[in-house]
């Protein structure tokens, strides 16, 4: 019973970030990302970046190292809206993103997380989780973007193969093969 009352509770928690009402079609993404003297902090902490700018040319390959703490993953989640900004601007196209639809939004953008998790089923089924309409082809072709797919082939059934023990790498590949076939036209991002 206390678990359920957990569940209800979190289930009537409100949105704490409202979606924007404008729409951004998949394919009219071009990818450029605009940092605009954004400033950020976590609830009731120091600032973790402030008046921070940045430009991404769409199509550009970008690093961004630091250390540990020092809100690489934070960006990240920013752009995503899984935090709101206290001051500035963050640009997707020239669109603020506060404006943007969230499910458009997240749709457009691939992220791998430091910590990558498999889900039990097969390969196909953790590349397409998230879009269970893509094709075998699809699957594929986000294998091989991933760089994936040479080492899924030699499973012993490949893209039927189980989730059993994977290798990190095996995993981080999986996900973001899934990363990449969900959204791309996105800047993928793989921290660690």
């Amino acid at each position: 019973m206390a678990s359920i009352r957990r569940v209800m509770r979190l289930l009537d928690t409100p949105i704490a970030i409202p979606t924007g009402s404008h729409p951004l079609p998949l394919k009219a993404v071009r990818g450029e990302v605009q940092l605009d003297n954004i400033t950020f902090a976590y609830k009731d902490r120091n600032h973790v970046l402030k008046n921070l700018s940045l430009h991404i040319s769409a199509g550009a390959n970008i690093g961004i190292v630091g250390a540990t703490g020092s809100s690489k993953s934070t960006l990240v989640k920013l752009l995503l809206r899984f935090y709101e900004i206290q001051a500035g601007q963050i640009l997707i196209d020239g669109i603020d993103i506060r404006e943007l639809q969230l499910i458009d939004l997240r749709r457009c953008i691939g992220w791998v997380s430091q910590d990558v998790f498999l889900f039990h089923g097969t390969v196909a089924e953790n590349i397409v989780y998230g879009n269970f309409d893509a094709s075998h082809d699809d699957i594929v072709y986000a294998a091989k973007l991933a760089e994936a797919h040479e080492f899924i082939v030699q499973l012993p059934q490949g893209y039927d193969c189980w989730r059993t023990r994977s290798k990190t790498f095996r995993r981080t590949t999986t996900a973001i093969s899934n990363c990449t076939r969900n959204s791309q036209r996105s800047a993928n991002f793989d921290f660690g």
